[in-house]
């Protein structure tokens, strides 16, 4: 607000006024102090400014982003750009609190790619990368591990994802080395698609006219039932991308569905899972119309959320590999030469059934990590 030296006299005693020499003489007088209250009125406004830091004016950010110990004299942030710190900033009290923790992990993620985390540790099966494929595995504590699971009980993998490519991965480095625990290791993975189910549908669109697809924000899921489909725009789903691995949390109530390298309605694959039965089945789809290719037994307790990892290897033919729980139920090798080798993917319930995903990780095979702590055991 601007004041005026006539407000200011409006505030004084009707008897300081009665003559009009004398309310001259004030309106005068309160002249300058009308600029200084103007002045820190100005001032009160603009602190709703450092409150919200998009409003923030670039040369007082650092100094706010110090205030919360995100300044750029600290090393991990110091070149940190305006739109790192912006984002920082409102998520750095969280995180001194939480430090050397999941959850600050997670924030410290959120904050400089704008997207979800998954954290897996040796307390999840764990995926090492081999020449023949991914071996499943729960290693014990003490064992004896190469690469960058050794040992594996202080190993932790932090997927994240940037479909854009613009995040500050070497910062992203830093901050997760400054957050994690004495002795932690992280290998920290770019995945093509990560999804904890914290945002509920964001990455998600529903396809179909039957059923219904929701989600829980209290307990991170994402329920779908009656034939409802949920899809994924996974990097794009034209762009020719594919010996991936999927690995998701998915309960399943009566009979589900995920469709894998879904390139067009009419060419993909389909991984049915009927929990009634005990049975999962690898369908190909090839001008839209499905074949059976392999089949297996599997007894699942119902709405149970059990890890399903699905594997597609492309080539001179293509390998699908479907594991329950980490053991392997479907290796099939596909030579037709009209085999799907790209695309996106896609679930649902089918009608009568319930599928309830928890998370859902996909990345390309070969992916290699960012090593943050100690380096690797010998």
């Amino acid at each position: 607000m601007a004041w005026t030296a006539e407000q200011l006299a409006q505030i004084l005693p009707d008897g300081l006024r009665v003559e009009p020499e004398a309310e001259e003489y004030l309106i005068k007088l309160l002249g300058p102090v009308a600029s200084v209250a103007s002045y820190f009125d100005a001032k009160t406004e603009q602190l709703g400014a450092l409150l919200d830091m998009a409003e923030t004016p670039a040369d007082l950010l650092p100094m706010v982003a110090g205030l919360v110990g995100m300044g750029r004299e600290w090393a991990p942030v110091a070149t940190a750009g305006d739109d790192d710190l912006r984002a920082l900033a409102p998520v750095a009290v969280r995180l001194w609190k939480l430090k050397g923790t999941r959850p600050s992990w997670r924030s410290v993620v959120s904050a400089i790619t704008g997207s979800r985390a998954i954290v897996l540790d040796w307390f999840a099966l764990r995926t090492v990368q081999g020449t023949t494929g991914e071996i499943h595995l729960i290693p014990a504590p003490g064992s004896s591990m190469s690469g960058n699971y050794s040992p594996p009980e202080y190993v932790t993998d932090v997927w994240y994802m940037d479909p854009d490519g613009d995040a500050d991965r070497d910062l992203l480095a830093r901050l997760l080395d400054a957050m994690r625990g004495a002795g932690e290791r992280i290998n920290l993975y770019r995945a093509t698609f990560v999804d904890d189910c914290g945002a509920g549908l964001a990455f998600w669109e529903a396809e179909g006219v039957t059923g219904t697809l929701g989600a829980n924000p209290d307990t991170w899921e994402i329920v779908s039932s009656g034939g409802r489909w949920a899809r994924a725009d996974v990097g794009g789903e034209e762009d020719t991308w594919a010996n991936y691995h999927l690995s998701a949390r998915l309960a399943v109530t009566g009979a589900a569905t995920v469709d894998i390298l879904r390139s067009n309605p009419l060419k993909y694959y389909t991984v049915e899972i009927d929990q009634a039965s005990g049975t999962v089945e690898l369908f190909r789809i090839v001008a839209g119309t499905p074949a059976s290719v392999a089949t297996a037994a599997q007894p699942m307790a119902a709405g149970h959320p059990y890890k399903w990892t699905i594997e597609g290897w492309t080539g001179s033919s293509n390998v699908i590999r479907v594991y329950f729980e980490g053991s392997l139920l479907i290796n099939f090798t596909d030579t037709v030469a009209a085999r799907p080798s790209n695309g996106g993917i896609r679930w649902r319930g089918e009608v009568g059934g319930t599928a309830v995903l928890s998370s859902l990780l996909l990345w390309e095979l070969g992916t290699t990590p960012t090593r943050i702590g100690p380096p690797v055991t010998p």
